[in-house]
């Protein structure tokens, strides 16, 4: 799914192909990660990133280059002007990749049991918050986007 200046992608916790393309950031934050779950979703969203951002043109010799800024969200050292944001729950991963700063959150439809229906109203709700508060910035506008079965997911975006 690509907008003018933004690029959406999802991929399966499983899959082997993206872990392997994830760059030195994310492998150690997987390492950090105490269950095998944690750290394959940590692998496989660095490997989407990774993926997405050199099928935009946007790729180095000797790898992606990721610092964390002073709240802790990463970005890209060597293209500033590139903004990302990566979400992942149970089974999938969630990328978006903007010319503007962006946030992004993806959630399992679960059922929720009624004091966290009060507390955050549905996901659909809190995916759009999550979005939100990832963005970082003035939000422009936030909103749903279409998402695998059994998934709901958000962007927002800076405006």
């Amino acid at each position: 799914m690509d907008d003018v200046g933004l690029s959406i992608r999802f991929a399966r916790t499983d899959d082997s192909r993206l872990a392997a393309l994830a760059p030195a950031h994310w492998r150690r934050k997987a390492a950090e990660k105490r269950f095998q779950k944690d750290r394959d979703q940590e692998l496989v969203a660095g490997g989407l990133l990774a993926d997405l951002l050199a099928g935009l043109g946007i790729a180095t010799k000797g790898g992606l280059a990721i610092v964390e800024e002073s709240g802790g969200k990463p970005r890209l050292r060597d293209f500033p002007g590139t903004h990302f944001s990566v979400s992942h729950t149970d089974g999938l991963v969630m990328c978006v990749v903007a010319d503007h700063p962006v946030g992004c959150d993806v959630e399992k439809i679960v059922p929720l049991d009624d004091g966290l229906k009060r507390a955050i109203g549905s996901l659909e709700t809190w995916t759009l918050k999550e979005a939100a508060f990832k963005c970082g910035t003035s939000v422009g506008k936030a909103y749903g986007v279409p998402a695998p079965k059994g998934y709901c997911a958000a962007v927002a975006q800076a405006g």
